[in-house]
This record gives C-alpha cells, sequence and structure tokens, in this order.
C-alpha cells in the first residue's frame, strides 16, 4: 500500500478560475508542532537554569539552635507596705522605657513608722535605765576612790548618755525621711491639682500647694540640721571613749556588770535601728538597668508583703549567643572556633562569630531548644560571641553551623 504524505503537506486542488491552491493547514496541527519543536529545548534550558541555582544556592542544614542571651529582672518589694500612686506621671504599662535607677514603685508602710515610735521609747527607756545605773555607781562606790570613782562614773554617763542621744538623733532622722517622702509626694500632688485646675479654684489649689511644698522643706531643713548634730554627736561620742579608755581603769569590778545590761541594749537598739533603716531603704523600688517594663504584678493600691513581685524590667543589652550541643552529634566545640549564625528567616545572610566558652557537663536542654517538646534532651552549654553585624533581639532563636576541624 503506498504510504501518504504526511498530514501537513498541502495538497493543491482546482479552483474554479483555474489556479491551484493548497489546503490550508489547521491551528491545532500548527500548535502542536510548536509544541514538538520548542517546548523540549526551552523546558531544558529552564532545567538546567533551576538545577544551577539550587545548586547555587544550596544551604547546609544547621547544626543547633541558639538563643541570644535576653537579661530581665523581676523587681520585688523590699518591705511590707501598700503601694502608693506615682508622684509623677501616669502609672506603668507594658512597654513603658525605664531609665536605669528610675523609681518604679513606692510603698507606704505606716507599721513602719509605728516601729520607729516604739524605737524612741526603748530609748526612753533605756536612758533611764542608763542614769539609774548612774545613780546606782554613785551610791555604791561614794565611799571608795571618791574622786577617781567619780570621774570614771562622769565619762561612763557622758559617753553611753551621748550614745543614747545620738541614737535619738538618728530616729528622729528616719522619721523625718519618711515624713518627707510623704510630704513630698503631697506637694507633688497638689502641684498637679494645680496646674490642673480651673481658674476659680487655683487660688485654693496654690494655697494647698505652697503649703504642702513649705511642709516638705520645713522636713528637709530639719533633716539637714539633725544630719550636722549626728556628726557632732558622733565626734563627742569618739572623744568620750578616748577620755573613758585613757583614764585609768576603776580597780573594783562592780562597773563592769552593771553597764553590760546597758550596753548590751543599746548594741540592740542600733541593730533595730539598722534594720528599720534599710527597710526606709526598701519602700523605693527602682530600675537596676535601662530597659523597658515587661510585666506587672502589682498595681498601686494594692498591700504586698516582703519579696512580692512588683514589675519585670527587661534589658535591651545582648551579649552572647547560647546553644547545647546534643551527646549524639559528631561535634567537638573548643573556645576559640568558629560558627556560623543566621537568623532563622534569613536563608542567605549569616554571620561568622567565635565560641566563648564550652560547659563541662552535660545539662537538660531548656523546652525551646528540644527537636521534640514531649521528649527530654541533655547537651553541653556553649556560649558565643554575639557579631556586632547580625541585627538580633534578645531572646531571639538563630540556627548555627559549627565549622568542623
Amino acid at each position: 500500500m503506498p504510504s501518504l504524505p504526511p498530514f501537513s503537506t498541502s495538497l493543491p486542488l482546482p479552483a474554479p478560475n483555474g489556479k491551484k491552491s493548497r489546503i490550508p493547514t489547521p491551528w491545532a496541527v500548527r500548535s502542536q508542532r510548536l509544541r514538538q519543536r520548542l517546548l523540549p529545548p526551552l523546558a531544558f534550558i529552564g532545567l538546567v537554569s533551576v538545577v544551577l541555582w539550587m545548586w547555587h544556592q544550596d544551604i547546609p542544614a544547621p547544626h543547633a539552635i541558639g538563643e541570644v542571651e535576653a537579661i530581665r529582672s523581676i523587681m520585688t518589694a523590699g518591705a511590707n507596705g501598700l503601694l502608693s500612686e506615682p508622684a509623677k506621671g501616669p502609672r506603668w504599662q507594658v512597654l513603658d522605657k525605664v531609665e536605669a535607677h528610675q523609681i518604679l514603685a513606692r510603698l507606704d508602710d505606716p507599721l513602719l513608722a509605728q516601729q520607729l515610735v516604739t524605737q524612741r521609747a526603748e530609748l526612753e527607756r533605756i536612758k533611764l535605765e542608763v542614769e539609774a545605773a548612774t545613780a546606782k555607781l554613785s551610791f555604791d562606790f561614794s565611799n571608795q576612790q571618791r574622786d577617781h570613782l567619780h570621774e570614771q562614773i562622769r565619762l561612763a554617763w557622758k559617753r553611753e548618755q551621748r550614745r543614747v542621744t545620738a541614737l535619738q538623733t538618728q530616729v528622729q532622722l528616719a522619721v523625718d525621711r519618711i515624713l518627707e517622702q510623704r510630704l513630698d509626694a503631697a506637694a507633688d500632688r497638689a502641684e498637679k491639682l494645680f496646674r490642673q485646675s480651673t481658674p476659680s479654684l487655683r487660688a485654693a489649689t496654690e494655697l494647698e500647694s505652697i503649703q504642702a511644698r513649705l511642709a516638705c522643706d520645713e522636713v528637709a531643713a530639719r533633716i539637714t540640721a539633725n544630719e550636722k548634730t549626728l556628726s557632732e554627736q558622733q565626734r563627742q561620742i569618739a572623744q568620750a571613749e578616748t577620755g573613758y579608755d585613757d583614764y585609768p581603769p576603776l580597780r573594783l569590778p562592780e562597773v563592769a556588770p552593771l553597764l553590760a545590761p546597758l550596753q548590751a541594749a543599746i548594741t540592740t537598739q542600733t541593730s533595730r535601728l539598722e534594720e528599720v533603716r534599710q527597710q526606709i531603704d526598701g519602700l523605693v523600688v527602682r530600675a537596676p538597668y535601662a530597659g523597658e517594663v515587661v510585666g506587672i504584678h502589682a498595681w498601686p493600691g494594692q498591700r504586698v508583703k516582703l519579696g512580692d513581685p512588683i514589675i519585670t524590667v527587661a534589658s535591651h543589652d545582648r551579649r552572647y549567643i547560647v546553644t547545647f550541643v546534643r551527646a549524639d552529634q559528631s561535634l567537638n566545640p573548643a573556645p576559640t572556633d568558629r560558627v556560623r549564625v543566621r537568623r532563622r528567616h534569613s536563608l542567605l545572610h549569616s554571620e561568622e562569630a567565635t565560641i566563648e566558652q564550652v560547659g563541662s557537663q552535660f545539662e537538660p536542654i531548656p523546652p525551646q531548644h528540644l527537636r521534640d517538646s514531649r521528649l527530654p534532651e541533655w547537651g553541653i552549654l556553649v556560649r558565643i560571641a554575639l557579631p556586632k553585624q547580625l541585627a538580633v533581639r534578645a531572646g531571639e532563636l538563630v540556627e548555627l553551623t559549627f565549622q568542623t576541624r
């Protein structure tokens, strides 16, 4: 059977006017010819380009996941008390910026003021006991070495009297410092009320503001005067102790037993006064460093106890990266080894870092570093220097590739 010509061959057909014409090729056949001739080389070129691109962009899988150091501190109450409203500005909110040593909270503790009143009464009692002991010494030793003993008693009484007077001055200073904090807060509130008051109320609020500020200044002046007085009293105490030590000791043994309880009581009151002073310092909570507020655990008007969390502050500082090398990994990191650090969402950009320190024992791996959160793992802790060119946030997870030796 004779072979037929290809379908695409146009056969001449007689035309009505006597001219020959060709049979037109259908568009489906033309499209099929185009696909058969052009698509294979185009597909080959495209696939070769994709393979070359993938080969060029081949990124090895990271060996471990690291975490940028995140510094945060939970500020706790330094004493029992009631959280007062901020003297300046609104209440703290999450992500508010704070400066180093900025006041974060202030406590109002009326029990502490009552303790100072009790402390003052105890000092008055000790003062009376000192006077009674002085009288008893004068009576017991009136017939034995009168002149010598009289001078000895006078020096002892002067020394103890000045110590008690100095303690009274310290207690008054502590009371005035608490009163100054309250008056300063009241003056700030009065000034704020004056600035926000209407013109009809400005006269009354201005008078209240001036009175509050004058009262605060008066207490401050009294504190300054008492501090100078305390310095002078301490100098006199040192002078009295020097005179007492240089004076020939009394040979009779009755003095020491009489003075020992008073000295012990004064020492006890001194320790209590130091404890109250520390509690006064604990009434103000300050930021340990510059950063931002990331957690608020107590609000003004709420009563807190010693050690209760009040506010959490996070620092913007980033010092290093920590990671864990598991036992099943064929890695032996050592200090000064190089590591490639890459952000998790950045596949191309990476920076080179140096290992600073390697742990000496296996430790439990934190949940954010686990391959499967349901399976516990252990690894060696590794500290890596943070590259300065790598823009990462504190607490961010990064991918690490160790350079094998």
